[in-house]
């Protein structure tokens, strides 16, 4: 009788932790995540990234707030629109065949 033990346990290691003791409501825990998935090395999709973004411009908001730079109640905060700007780079021209400029140089193009 062949006695083998099937129940092998393994254990997985987490690729990030999330401390959300803090946290009171869904925007507090959706920045925890945000930030420990950036804290981890995970790439961050751009619901992260707005949230990231968001809870600076708050936090510097109120930091202005209270040093009497701005009143909250009275100003709007605008959020930062993120633009990639792509620069199309212009491949040099390739020459023609020696016989087509010089026939080029002859006519006068």
């Amino acid at each position: 009788m062949n006695t083998k033990k099937t129940n092998t346990k393994k254990t997985t290691k987490p690729a990030f932790t999330v401390d959300i003791t803090a946290c009171n409501d869904l925007y507090n825990t959706a920045l925890a995540f945000a930030i420990a998935k950036q804290k981890a090395g995970i790439p961050l999709t751009d619901e992260n990234i707005d949230i990231i973004v968001t809870a600076g411009i708050d936090t510097f908001g109120d930091i202005l707030d209270e040093l009497g730079y701005i009143h909250k109640e009275n100003h709007f905060i605008a959020p930062v629109v993120r633009t990639l700007y792509v620069t199309e780079k212009e491949e040099p021209k390739k020459k023609e065949n020696i016989f087509k400029r010089f026939w080029n140089w002859i006519i006068g193009k």
